[in-house]
């Protein structure tokens, strides 16, 4: 019995020396050069990604275009929506084609710019809510819209066309 007890008692020494062996390894983060599908990336580098252990972000976008009489884009801007979940630091860079960045509604921080960067740095106390208000540049954003509309006109006549234009590969 006595053998058994100490069995028990060196396998939990060994359990607690395993546990405090842990080591956190951060992963590199979003890639550093333009890709030809989404997300879409800018000319700026990114900076590394940090989510500290137990963080997590959910995020939203809804997109929002302006077109001319004839169809053709004219203005593309993103309201996107980031909750970090969990506390800790973090630090984000989100990457695109990106003209100009304000804080939007109901966001907890101010967003960052840099070409081609929108960036987010802070702490999460549990729960934080960062919102900004983005403006691409039509001419790289506009090849990755999922619809083409053609307008044409004949007098009193006129006839819309929508065209679903999503060609991202799907393996």
């Amino acid at each position: 019995m006595r053998a058994l007890v100490i069995a028990i008692f060196a396998l939990a020494l060994v359990g607690v020396a395993a546990a405090q062996r842990t080591q956190q390894v951060v992963l590199p983060g979003p890639v550093p050069y333009p890709t030809d599908s989404p997300p879409l990336v800018g000319g700026g580098v990114l900076p590394s990604a940090y989510l500290a252990p137990g963080l997590h972000v959910a995020s939203i976008e809804e997109v929002g275009v302006k077109v001319d009489g004839s169809g053709r884009t004219t203005a593309i801007d993103v309201s996107q929506q980031l909750t970090v979940r969990g506390k800790g630091d973090y630090q984000l860079a989100v990457g695109g084609p990106i003209a100009d960045v304000r804080r939007g509604g109901g966001s907890q921080s101010e967003p960052g710019f840099r070409k081609d960067q929108v960036l987010w740095a802070g702490f999460s106390p549990g729960r934080k809510q960062l919102a900004a208000d983005i403006s691409l540049r039509v001419p790289p954003a506009a090849p990755y819209l999922p619809l083409r509309i053609h307008l044409r006109r004949d007098g009193d006549e006129v006839s819309l066309k929508v065209v679903n234009a999503t060609v991202t590969p799907v393996m």
